[in-house]
């Protein structure tokens, strides 16, 4: 998932995962179906923009596969555990098996909510790798740490105002 910026977390425009840490800063959800151990791949966006420029440029690019994203990324855990998502004193939802999750057993505003974002699902319970190696020629990978994730964490002011 594209994000913000690498080195301040800003962003332009609030859509891929930021309805759901909306959805996350408010408290709205007590319960999310993903894997608690998933890698979340984020790729900053001024990177996927640099990247994509250097691998146009680069003749030994041709024909080759560029996975433009961190080669460590977070885990749900990790996303789910980071402060700067959650205003104090919000509750934070309980991670569910995605394969037993059943909508049925939310509230009727949770069953709305959590459909608006079904779409970022496969993001919370893959287990997929991707190999950054060709990427890694063309320019430093990405830090996608903790560090990184509380930098996204400013936008959940931004992103509860509606920004």
């Amino acid at each position: 998932m594209v994000v913000g910026d690498s080195r301040t977390g800003r962003t332009r425009d609030f859509n891929v995962i930021y309805p759901l840490i909306k959805m996350l800063a408010h408290g709205y959800l007590s319960t999310f179906p993903a894997d608690p151990e998933a890698p979340v791949h984020l790729a900053p966006l001024d990177f996927v923009v640099d990247a994509t420029l250097r691998a146009i440029d680069e003749p030994w690019a041709v024909g080759r596969t560029f996975h433009i994203t961190a080669p460590s990324p977070p885990s749900v855990h990790e996303l789910f555990a980071c402060e700067a998502f959650f205003p104090p004193g919000t509750a934070r939802p309980r991670l569910c098996d995605p394969n037993t999750f059943d909508p049925k057993q939310c509230t009727q505003r949770e069953r709305e909510l959590l459909d608006s974002v079904s779409f970022c699902f496969p993001y919370f319970r893959s287990g997929l790798t991707f190999d950054t190696s060709n990427t890694g020629r063309l320019l430093p990978l990405p830090v996608t740490d903790a560090a990184f994730l509380d930098r996204l964490g400013y936008l959940r002011g931004h992103a509860s105002q509606g920004r």
